[in-house]
């Protein structure tokens, strides 16, 4: 049967972008419905709605600095009246399907047919990196949608030349942006690439490029009027939220390479090779980068593009805004791993996301030679089926998280106070609890003072199975009138210790107690 009577029977309407979205929501809940915890930071985002929706915007931006995405969940919460973290799975799953659609757009139109769009539809979904990320809750689902949306927008510009797709390019870069910051950088260099080389005449990259750069400055000038208008001081939360941290990740820059560089010569080169110090240190940079990068890809993908380059089918796009991306994209990235010292996978998500869109159309024209062989035809059938079951089968090993929340919202009380070292737990637990010392907990809980414990009824600590100095420190709360009352373990080794201290209540009713916790986050999550 051809390729074409495999879709003749779906609808019209059903497009491959339509049918990623589709995909990937069906895909999310799944995924969502048999995940048993959700991602540590994410409750950090759940309390800066629930402060939202009770104190505004600058009371969320106080518990997290760049507060938009907390702020969407706090606003849908309100409208849909649930929960921040039915919210903020609502939000998720809206956001992974605009991601699926905008990839298949992408495709679309960097000259993909149909059944590389199809393609495409199929692999954002079985894609075991984004798969391993749908059941958290992140900011970063935003800004990946919104950039591919963007980058949609350019590619049509550069080729139509239409104001309406520049004014997209900038609306949805700028969306972006307050999801993640460093959009600012893609979506002032991203369109130098309508100047590079290419069919279009000098005079007509020219044209483009004032178009849409005067466009952007004018969208620039009308917000900082209305910013000035209006008191709301926009400038300063474009400065705030935008380049400050780019402007801090460039500063560490600065600072760090000279400091590794000196650390390679002192502590690891001889003194025959102090002089390759700096050489070392960008090889190992390198190797970071495209490992993670790989890890991003995953094996199944690599294997796949290195047969469709031995074919000669794995073939680079010739199109400048996607080659300016990769590089800006690249560069961005190489700032954050000199700032922030480790990389994980999802920081590479976007441009393995770009990457794939080459193999897409590659396997495209590769299509016909593999549905003639038997062999090729059941190999990449199985390759399919063992992504797509590794994805949705859950290995979840939190399983001790969720006896503890049942033990303390089983043996506590409204009132009662929960310090702890586990944000999830704090949150879900429904107890009340401060955030700054959450936070203290958090980073160093093994430092933690016997002052700091005062006025706590609940100490729950997240116990690793190799992490000797929070194991030391549970065993010292004894002495503190702390009693052990409960602990749990996984498949693992991990454990969950809780402590009850049956002062507490009597100690919180002292004044300079009260006054030191003005700022307690009384939880809307109790039962």
């Amino acid at each position: 049967m051809s390729y074409r009577s495999h879709f003749l029977a779906l609808p019209q309407y059903l497009t491959p972008a339509l049918a990623a979205a589709l995909l990937s929501t069906l895909s999310t809940l799944i995924i969502i419905s048999l995940s048993g915890s959700i991602n540590a930071d994410a409750t950090q985002y759940l309390i800066a709605a629930d402060t939202f929706k009770v104190s505004g915007w600058d009371a969320a931006e106080e518990i997290y600095p760049r507060p938009f995405y907390s702020v969407l969940i706090g606003g849908l919460s309100q409208i849909t009246h649930t929960s921040s973290f039915v919210s903020a799975q609502l939000l998720d799953i809206s956001l992974l399907a605009l991601l699926g659609y905008a990839f298949v757009k992408v495709i679309q139109a960097l000259g993909g047919d149909r059944r590389a769009q199809w393609i495409g539809a199929c692999l954002i979904v079985l894609l075991p990196t984004l798969a391993d990320y749908r059941d958290y809750l992140i900011r970063d689902f935003g800004y990946w949608a919104f950039m591919l949306l963007a980058l949609n927008a350019l590619i049509r510009f550069q080729a139509n030349a239409r104001l309406l797709q520049a004014g997209q390019w900038c609306a949805y870069s700028g969306i972006a942006m307050l999801f993640r910051p460093e959009a600012v950088l893609l979506l002032v260099l991203v369109p130098t690439a309508l100047l590079l080389p290419s069919p279009q005449s000098l005079v007509l990259r020219l044209k483009l490029t004032a178009k849409l750069y005067g466009l952007l400055l004018a969208g620039l000038l009308i917000a900082l009027a209305i910013g000035l208008s209006t008191g709301l001081q926009l400038q300063d939360k474009f400065i705030e939220l935008a380049l400050s941290p780019l402007l801090e990740q460039a500063n560490q820059l600065a600072i760090s390479l000279p400091k590794y560089t000196q650390v390679m010569a002192s502590e690891i080169l001889n003194r025959h090779s102090e002089e390759h110090a700096a050489l070392s240190v960008s090889l190992v940079l390198s190797g970071i980068f495209v490992a993670t990068l790989l890890s991003a890809l995953t094996p199944i993908i690599v294997f796949l593009g290195l047969y469709l380059w031995k074919k000669g089918q794995l073939r680079w796009p010739r199109n400048t805004p996607y080659l300016m991306m990769h590089i800006v994209l690249a560069g961005i990235l190489i700032n954050f791993l000199l700032f922030k010292h480790f990389m994980q996978a999802r920081y590479m998500l976007l441009t393995a996301l770009l990457l794939l869109i080459p193999l897409c159309i590659g396997l495209s024209r590769e299509y016909d030679n593999i549905a003639r062989s038997k062999v090729k035809k059941g190999l990449l059938f199985t390759l399919a089926m063992l992504v797509l079951l590794d994805n949705h089968i859950s290995t979840s090993s939190h399983e001790h998280d969720q006896d503890s929340l049942a033990w303390l919202q089983q043996h506590s009380s409204q009132d009662d106070w929960i310090y702890t070292n586990d944000h999830q737990l704090a949150y879900f637990s429904g107890l009340t609890f401060d955030w700054n010392d959450i936070l203290y907990a958090k980073r160093r809980l093994e430092k933690t003072p016997a002052s700091r414990l005062y006025g706590y009824d609940f100490v729950a600590l997240n116990v690793g199975r190799k992490d000797a100095k929070i194991q030391a420190y549970a065993e010292t709360l004894s002495a503190l009138n702390y009693h052990q009352r409960a602990k749990f373990s996984n498949n693992r080794g991990d454990q969950i210790i809780i402590f009850e201290s049956p002062d507490a209540h009597r100690q919180r009713e002292s004044d300079q107690w009260q006054s030191a916790h003005k700022q307690a986050f009384h939880n809307p999550n109790r039962g």
